[in-house]
């Protein structure tokens, strides 16, 4: 689940904001997204790895929100993307890092959702 959005060091590029397929957040003209959803995250990670400011922190527990000490929070705050090797052309195990493709394979499982396709129709 989301455990801190580091307003001081969010560039307000509404990266996760798009990304999320829970929609947890709503934009903020002219500032930092707020989580208005928490209850919706899924701990799907996605608005950390596109945060290339490294101002999300996403903890491992998707029953709960805890409280994480601000040392703790900047220790952790990208090592979610430097782990998983993201960035502009990162190749690792000689592939190209695609994961960038997420948010639209998320969007048109979303779009998918209201039309009222079922996983029986797309087989």
């Amino acid at each position: 689940m989301i455990e801190a959005l580091d307003e001081d060091r969010c560039t307000s590029c509404d990266r996760c904001v798009a990304v999320c397929p829970g929609n947890v957040f709503e934009r903020v003209t002219g500032g930092a997204p707020i989580v208005v959803r928490l209850g919706a995250c899924q701990t799907c990670y996605m608005c950390e790895l596109y945060c290339a400011a490294d101002a999300i922190f996403v903890g491992p527990d998707s029953r709960g929100h805890q409280r994480v000490e601000r040392e703790t929070r900047e220790a952790r705050t990208g090592s979610l993307r430097r782990q998983f090797g993201w960035g502009d052309g990162v190749v690792h195990n000689h592939r190209v890092n695609l994961h960038w493709r997420m948010p639209e394979l998320f969007a048109a499982a979303r779009e998918s959702r209201r039309a009222g396709v079922s996983k029986e129709d797309v087989r």
